[in-house]
């Protein structure tokens, strides 16, 4: 009675493809897993996308979690790239929404039930998670709000971080608009995906992607929402990855990498931020190397937006 119960769920519920970008850290992939395998939504597929992890990640998930689809990558995905293989896979296989989440987080067992709720109540939108910092148990972020006047710091900075999650959530509505969100636990309709396209993984290879496709959905009337009951766990509480100022600049894995940070502005700053922004982004350190890198940067960018 049990399997046939669960049958007629699984044919109720929409079907969610959970998409997980991967490049080696096998221990906290498999505590991801683990967390997920408790999940009581009935209707959802984990969907690893390998991008040649070195760590024996596909070999070992495939044993112990054989249930999980994986594909593999080039070895040169990113996050955005990843990402994107994974929502390719969905929209062949007919699934209805994707969940973007990261191998680093954690996940209760009601996380996919609030949020397919929270998205039927609340059509053509995109719901994200209330993202809660697992060390200590206060808000990482609840969405994300622009600041363009920020040159040296985060244009994104995350809404609530470091506040008790309980306080907050009983003073704000739910769900929650937001500007923008992080990728970590957000659920995207397929058909959000058709509307507008994939993640920009030219512009976005690692950072910003998900706060862009929030605001290129704005622009079609699709909105942002933070499902604050739902929760996800982060636990990457990495130190500063580059030592070294310029690095943050040129480095993919750098939330200051230029491409990103230009495109947004270029793309969906106001006027008056956008001429500020290229006169002092490249003059933060003062340092000569800044200043050959602008011009090459700054000629690029013309030449593509001028198009």
């Amino acid at each position: 009675m049990q399997d046939q119960f669960v049958s007629r769920d699984k044919i109720q519920m929409p079907r969610v493809c959970v998409v997980v970008p991967v490049k080696n850290r096998l221990k906290e992939t498999l505590r991801f897993l683990e967390s997920f395998s408790k999940c009581s939504y009935p209707n959802f597929t984990i969907v690893i996308v390998d991008d040649k992890s070195s760590d024996g990640s596909p070999e070992v998930i495939k044993k112990e979690r054989p249930e999980t689809i994986i594909l593999k990558g080039n070895g040169n995905l990113w996050w955005t790239g990843a990402t994107n293989l994974g929502i390719k896979y969905a929209k062949r296989n007919d699934y209805e929404y994707i969940l973007t989440i990261n191998n680093d987080a954690t996940v209760g067992p009601d996380l996919l039930t609030k949020l397919v709720d929270c998205s039927k109540k609340n059509p053509n939108s995109i719901i994200g998670s209330s993202i809660i910092n697992a060390e200590n148990n206060k808000i990482w972020g609840i969405g994300t709000t622009i600041n363009w006047g920020a040159f040296k710091e985060q244009i994104f900075s995350l809404n609530f971080h470091g506040k008790p999650y309980s306080k907050i959530v009983k003073n704000i509505p739910n769900p929650y608009p937001v500007e923008t969100l992080p990728g970590n636990g957000v659920l995207i309709p397929v058909r959000v995906f058709d509307k507008i396209g994939l993640y920009d993984s030219f512009w976005f290879p690692h950072y910003h992607a998900d706060s862009e496709i929030g605001l290129r959905a704005k622009r079609v009337g699709i909105r942002s929402l933070i499902c604050t009951n739902a929760k996800v766990y982060n636990h990457d509480f990495k130190k500063r990855l580059f030592d070294k100022d310029f690095d943050l600049l040129i480095k993919k894995k750098s939330y200051l990498y230029w491409k990103p940070i230009f495109a947004i502005f270029m793309k969906y700053a106001p006027k008056e931020h956008k001429n500020k922004f290229v006169r002092q982004y490249f003059f933060l350190y003062e340092d000569k190397k800044w200043y050959l890198l602008y011009k090459d940067i700054v000629r690029k960018i013309k030449n593509l937006f001028s198009k």
